[in-house]
């Protein structure tokens, strides 16, 4: 049965994405390589008695009128077979989930399919003796329509769950899997053949996965847990959610807790009142942020690198400019957290800037990068009400030196800075929220 050889296929295939089937024997397919002659099948009808030459490949084609995902399977073989899916007729663009289990166990492949979409099966002898065995095209979709929370779902070994999940709103939606037992992966696509894949996902050492995507009314995502293993699969949850396409609408202020606590990656929608420079800093170490322009997070904006922190700078071309955060756990815990997220004006040394604390919402935060070594001062004064500043380091460990004046006498903060070192400075309105003005000069 050439066992050690097919381990070592088997454990090929685990690490590839969807386009690539368990299974395989000798032959057959390749690049450039001409059609081979096939057999017609029809859905729903087995083929009895097919044999396969010592080595050698047997191959089949079939349509299926309706989309979904449809499974084929091989049995009663009197030697060890297995079969492969393909979307072209020169089999070479591998498509579905396949199994390939030794000896005369039953072999299946699930195969996503659009409507009138041609499949292309090819069966290999691996006992290299030569095989008769029987084929079945299934009938019946096996996509199940994904609205709620699905609880206690088991997956076969080497095959996969397929769902779609329908948006009935405009948003940002996750889909996330807990307490899973065994090695799987999670995956997201655009497209009912599985191939495009939609968002971001998580990757975890631990036992959760998580993916985030946006879709527009009416549009599909097509989700796919897969087993890796040679083991039954057991989720305790597959749970989708869809958010409001915004998650944050003020600049200036620490954003705690974005959307709720979440395995999958977060996206905050974020106004930015000024047309100025805006620094946004992860409020976690293992959170990693790109910023987008679009909601559907394709056309990336800004710069963002790790300083200990992921911190991303800015420009608002205009008034309002609404940009998109991207906050991706990399810690690989697989454990639900609540990002966090601080976006502050960035200042430049000496230079006045104005502004203000709209009624009822603040603090505001800024952020200053020193060019020069030395003793600075961070200045509040002009202002309308009572504020009071505090300032932070890189690391937004707070540095206790600043003033707390009462009324609308102006406030300091003393920080030692290295060369090209950053602070943060948080004012916070003291006046009950009646919406105070001021200028900050670092």
């Amino acid at each position: 049965m050439r066992i050690g050889n097919r381990l070592l296929w088997g454990m090929m295939l685990l690490a590839l994405p969807l386009a690539s089937c368990g299974g395989g024997g000798g032959g057959g397919g390749g690049g450039g390589a001409s059609a081979p002659t096939t057999t017609s099948m029809t859905a729903g009808t087995a083929i009895a008695g097919a044999t396969v030459t010592a080595g050698g490949n047997k191959y089949y084609q079939l349509t299926y009128a309706t989309a979904g995902v449809y499974t084929i399977t091989v049995s009663a073989m009197t030697a060890d077979v297995d079969p492969l899916t393909y979307s072209d007729a020169t089999f070479t663009t591998p498509l579905g989930v396949c199994t390939f289990n030794t000896g005369v166990t039953n072999d299946t492949c699930q195969v996503p399919v659009t409507a009138n979409q041609t499949v292309y099966v090819k069966v290999s002898d691996w006992s290299g003796a030569g095989a008769t065995f029987t084929v079945t095209p299934g009938n019946v979709d096996g996509t199940v329509a994904l609205t709620a929370l699905l609880a206690n779902v088991n997956i076969a070994a080497m095959q996969g769950s397929f769902y779609k999940i329908t948006a009935a709103a405009t948003a940002v939606h996750t889909v996330e899997t807990t307490s899973a037992v065994g090695s799987y992966t999670l995956a997201v696509y655009s497209d009912q053949n599985y191939q495009t894949p939609l968002g971001v996902c998580t990757y975890s050492t631990g036992t959760s996965r998580g993916c985030t995507f946006y879709l527009t009314v009416g549009q599909n995502a097509y989700v796919l847990i897969k087993s890796a293993s040679f083991m039954t699969i057991t989720m305790s949850t597959v749970a989708p959610q869809s958010w409001g396409p915004a998650h944050l609408s003020v600049a200036g202020t620490l954003y705690s807790g974005i959307g709720t606590a979440l395995i999958a990656p977060t996206v905050a929608k974020i106004t930015l009142p000024k047309a100025v420079k805006y620094v946004m800093t992860a409020g976690l170490n293992a959170s990693k942020v790109t910023l987008f322009s679009d909601a559907a997070l394709t056309t990336s904006i800004g710069t963002c690198s790790r300083n200990g922190r992921y911190i991303c700078e800015v420009t608002a071309a205009t008034v309002n400019q609404v940009v998109y955060a991207l906050l991706e756990d990399t810690s690989g815990s697989g454990t639900a957290i609540a990002q966090s997220l601080y976006n502050s004006y960035a200042l430049t040394e000496g230079t006045a800037f104005a502004d203000n604390i709209p009624a009822a919402t603040g603090p505001n935060y800024y952020t200053v990068t020193y060019a020069t070594a030395g003793t600075k001062t961070f200045t509040v004064s002009g202002m309308t009400q009572d504020v009071d500043p505090m300032a932070y380091d890189n690391a937004m460990t707070n540095i206790p030196t600043c003033t707390g004046n009462a009324g609308v006498t102006a406030d300091t903060c003393t920080v030692r800075a290295s060369a090209g070192q950053r602070f943060y400075f948080k004012i916070t309105d003291r006046s009950g929220g009646m919406g105070p003005s001021f200028n900050v000069t670092p």
